[in-house]
């Protein structure tokens, strides 16, 4: 019986060490492909990273163009302030800023003209505004100013109360505004 049995365990030995033999050269032919294939998933899943900046990047080149057309637009209907000279577009811009103030309910305190800063080619004139009123008035000539027709930029601005409301009460705050405030300017050709 003993001899009996020996065939049958030398055939599972024979069995066991060929599988072992076929396992390790499948192992050692699959991990590098493996590897590969895990490689690929991460560059591919790299490049569709790639891809999502690469379509944000287009969607805001569209919202670009758009903005850029305005503009232009802008300009075409009077978005640079124009003057024979510097000083009459700066008394332009004043004029404006002082407008803005009257129409919405603030009351402009001081007014004085900044220095002009280039542009490009272009030439950028300012000037400097305090406003007083309430915390709404001010607010809505500050929006008046930048959306206004006038392609307008507030540059700085400084906002300090001028009384404390008091708790309870239906009295809107009281502020000063300070602001810079810089236009394109294009001088008006005979």
């Amino acid at each position: 019986m003993i001899l009996a049995r020996r065939p049958i365990a030398g055939k599972l030995t024979f069995l066991a060490l060929n599988l072992a033999i076929l396992a390790l050269i499948v192992l050692g032919l699959l991990a590098p492909a493996w590897r590969m294939v895990e490689e690929r998933m991460v560059a591919v899943a790299e490049k569709g990273e790639v891809l999502a900046r690469y379509q944000q990047i287009a969607a805001a080149e569209g919202q670009a163009s758009t903005y850029a057309r305005q503009i232009r637009d802008r300009n075409v209907q009077g978005g640079l302030i124009e003057g024979g000279n510097e000083g009459a577009a700066s008394a332009s811009l004043q004029a404006r800023l002082q407008s803005a103030a009257e129409s919405e309910g603030a009351v402009v305190r001081s007014l004085s003209a900044l220095p002009s800063r280039a542009l490009g080619q272009g030439q950028m004139i300012g000037a400097r505004v305090e406003y007083a009123g309430t915390l709404a008035a001010v607010t809505r000539t500050i929006h008046k100013i930048e959306a206004g027709p006038a392609l307008l930029v507030v540059t700085a601005a400084s906002l300090r109360p001028r009384r404390e409301a008091r708790i309870g009460s239906a009295e809107e705050p009281q502020v000063d505004a300070q602001l810079d405030v810089y236009g394109g300017f294009k001088e008006a050709r005979p």
